[in-house]
């Protein structure tokens, strides 16, 4: 997701697929934009502190990239808090069969992980 003029949001394991993750052997990755016209490609890094993958759970698959030169299409994307679960999403990916990526509908279901309790009255 392209963020702002600088900054795209993605799944840590497609950039650690790629070798860009933090201490990785890759400096980074070269994004191809799929929303803006004339599509544009740069390269970009992730940013410190913001790689979050714990593979093998349903927790954790993020890492926000900085570009290393900004881009001007006029799409962006605003990040909103979500409900845990019954709200709808539309989303664009790209599953292994479909190597130009395809548009799906889902509905939140749930947090996908174990949670701490919060006791909503506390003492």
């Amino acid at each position: 997701m392209l963020l702002d003029d600088l900054h795209v949001l993605t799944c840590a394991h497609v950039v650690q697929l790629a070798g860009a993750q933090p201490q990785g052997p890759a400096d980074g990755v070269r994004i191809r934009s799929m929303a803006c016209g004339p599509e544009w490609t740069r390269t970009a890094r992730v940013v410190p502190g913001t790689w979050v993958y714990e593979p093998g759970t349903l927790r954790g698959d993020v890492a926000l990239l900085a570009l290393d030169a900004p881009v001007d299409c006029g799409t962006r994307t605003a990040l909103w808090k979500a409900p845990i679960s019954g709200g709808r999403v539309r989303i664009y990916g790209f599953p292994a069969a479909e190597p130009y990526g395809i548009w799906t509908e889902a509905e939140l279901a749930g947090s996908g992980g174990r949670r701490e309790a919060v006791d909503p009255h506390p003492a």
